[in-house]
């Protein structure tokens, strides 16, 4: 049955620092129990693949760091009788970070993705504390705590249509983060037709001009920013890149999760299961 099993999603936490006005998340203390976990790392580990991927999410799943740890130590001595490799990933909002959490990133060679919607202006709008603060400031400082300790994290990039595009993607290139994956689709919990608000028209204009800043960087420097959107469904209509020496042969663009069961990447569906912690095992 978990003969093709590739990726466990562990939905680590519901708690979050932030409060994010465009965040759907239900908020709570429900975090995941480690039982509930080794259970699907169990799982896993009955799979033939001999490389399996293992994602902690949240909530803010850093807020769980110490059970983090727990699966992937209880995660590593089981991949290592069955003879698999695991890459792991975290999700993460970027303001908690500590010596721990950093042995623990480098010892394991996590992937880390930290979100950061641009210019601190943009970001500061969207992804603030309980108290209103934003979180930018913060993020930065951990963002360059990391790189000191030899860890380059990618960048999460949701994009607000009210912003400026250009200004947004030339800010996380000051970050220099390994990469960088662009969110077309703002949502809000606090306008439902916010999304229906900004319709086509508006959204080909944001790719056109994201398209041509991508050109743009290409020209002047003779290498691609670190940002995978060449193969974007919206910009691939804007450029013929090939013309400008780029090739688009390279998958680029990894869509959003389709369900809590199938990962689609690359045009590809893997086999996921997702835990959330309310659910029983």
């Amino acid at each position: 049955m978990f003969d093709a099993l590739q990726r466990i999603i562990f939905c680590i936490t519901d708690k979050c620092d932030l409060r994010c006005k465009y965040c759907l998340n239900e908020k709570s203390n429900r975090t995941i129990s480690f039982n509930s976990a080794k259970q699907m790392i169990d799982v896993l580990m009955k799979s033939k693949k001999r490389i399996v991927e293992v994602n902690f999410s949240g909530g803010e799943p850093l807020m769980g760091h110490r059970i983090i740890k727990k699966i992937i130590e209880y995660a590593n001595r089981e991949a290592f009788k069955k003879k698999k490799i695991i890459k792991y990933l975290i999700i993460s909002n970027g303001t908690i970070l500590n010596e721990e959490i950093i042995s623990m990133i480098k010892k394991n060679n996590i992937d880390f993705i930290i979100s950061v919607d641009g210019s601190k202006e943009s970001h500061d709008k969207n992804r603030i504390f309980r108290n209103g603060r934003g979180s930018y400031d913060l993020i930065k400082k951990n963002i360059e705590k990391m790189q000191d300790k030899g860890i380059k994290a990618s960048i999460s990039f949701v994009f607000n249509y009210n912003n400026d595009i250009t200004r947004d993607l030339d800010a996380l290139l000051t970050l220099r983060p390994k990469n960088a994956y662009i969110n077309l689709e703002i949502h809000s919990k606090h306008d439902s037709c916010e999304k229906k608000a900004y319709g086509r028209s508006k959204r080909d204009d944001i790719s056109r001009k994201i398209a041509r800043w991508y050109v743009n960087f290409f020209e002047k420097n003779q290498e691609l920013p670190p940002i995978p959107v060449l193969n974007h469904k919206w910009l691939k209509a804007q450029y013929d890149y090939e013309k400008y020496g780029i090739s688009t042969k390279k998958k680029f663009v990894y869509p959003a999760q389709e369900d809590l069961f199938a990962w689609m990447r690359s045009h590809e569906f893997i086999p996921a299961l997702c835990t959330r912690p309310e659910m029983n095992y």
